[in-house]
This record gives C-alpha cells, sequence and structure tokens, in this order.
C-alpha cells in the first residue's frame, strides 16, 4: 500500500512538472495585415484643451489625433525596452499632427493610465522611422506635457511597468513541494517498517 501511495505522489509529482509548459500564456500568430483597430486600447490620449504652445506662443490650432497599428505599438515597445528601460512598457501610443508648421511645439496630452510623479517618457518616431526618446516637461495625474520639433507616432512609456502581461498564482511550486514531502514521509516509514 505505502509503495502505490509513493507511486501515485511521483505520478502527481511529475504531472506537475509537466504543467510548467502551460503556465505561461503561448504568444499568437498574426496575419501580415494589422489594423488600427487592433489597437485601439492604446489610443486613450487627447490633447488637453489649452494644450498647445507653438513656438513660445498658446495655440488654438486643432490637432489631428488618429490610432496606429499594433505593429507600431510593438515597434515602440521594442523600442521602449532597447531604449528606455529593460522594464519599460508602452502605456498608450497615437498618431498626431498639428496643421501649422513649428519649430517646437509643447503639447500636453491627457493620458490615461498617468499619475503625478510617475517617471514616463516619450517615444517619438521620426519621418525617417528612427526613434527618439523625450523627456517629458511635465506628468501630472492623467497628463503628459512634452516638447517635439516634429510630430509623428508618439508613445508614453513606464519606465518601471510589470513585464508580464498577467499575473498567475504560484500553485506548482506548492504541488511539487506536497509531493517531495509524501515521498518523503512514505520513503520513510517504507524504510521504519523493514
Amino acid at each position: 500500500m505505502k509503495k502505490k501511495i509513493a507511486v501515485v505522489l511521483t505520478a502527481l509529482m511529475v504531472m506537475a512538472m509537466g504543467t510548467t509548459a502551460f503556465a505561461a500564456t503561448s504568444p499568437t500568430t498574426k496575419t501580415s495585415e494589422t489594423t488600427t483597430a487592433e489597437a485601439t486600447a492604446y489610443a486613450n490620449v487627447t490633447v488637453a484643451a489649452g494644450g498647445i504652445v507653438i513656438d513660445g506662443v498658446a495655440s488654438t490650432a486643432a490637432p489631428t489625433v488618429k490610432a496606429v497599428t499594433t505593429a507600431q505599438v510593438e515597434a515602440a515597445q521594442t523600442q521602449a525596452v532597447a531604449s528606455v528601460a529593460p522594464t519599460a512598457k508602452v502605456l498608450q501610443m497615437i498618431d498626431v499632427t498639428l496643421p501649422v508648421s513649428f519649430e517646437k511645439a509643447q503639447l500636453t496630452f491627457s493620458v490615461n493610465g498617468v499619475t503625478a510623479g510617475q517617471k514616463i517618457a516619450v517615444l517619438h518616431q521620426k519621418h525617417d522611422g528612427s526613434w527618439e526618446v523625450i523627456n517629458p516637461d511635465s506628468v501630472g495625474n492623467g497628463t503628459v506635457t512634452a516638447t517635439f520639433t516634429s510630430l509623428s507616432p508618439i508613445a508614453f512609456v513606464a519606465y518601471n511597468a510589470s513585464a508580464q502581461t498577467g499575473e498567475t498564482t504560484p500553485v506548482l511550486p506548492i504541488i511539487v513541494l506536497i509531493c517531495a514531502a509524501g515521498i518523503a514521509v512514505c520513503g520513510a516509514k517504507v524504510k521504519f517498517n523493514n
């Protein structure tokens, strides 16, 4: 009977160890076609009313704000990890333009998920495809103000965001410990009875 219990506990431990491959989320294969609609979760950004200063003068110019594609968000995330911090995460991303020319434009954005004092970087994709990291002029509750020399896709990046997309409960190590303890107890009883 004790050998059967040991075998069952060993089998449970082996099965528990084998489930580690299922604990992580697997990446999905994407088709070559990416749409703007796929990245709308990142487009929770607007330009705050009265939040535009062009070459030092407050402006009433109406910016055009568009959602970006999933591919653009993925490229920004890769750049955030490479240029900002290994734990950096894109919080929001938009493509913004102004109908006027400028040397410097300061824009205040309403950005969901940003809090005052949070360490934020702004990634700006230039027209040649390269990226620049812009330190914001200020970060408030739900706002980020930054100065640009040109506009196009802009990503708002948190320095110290969790790299995980979801949290999991550490059940597997607990199961392994219980099984190991059960095997040890059964082994000790078998040894004691012999």
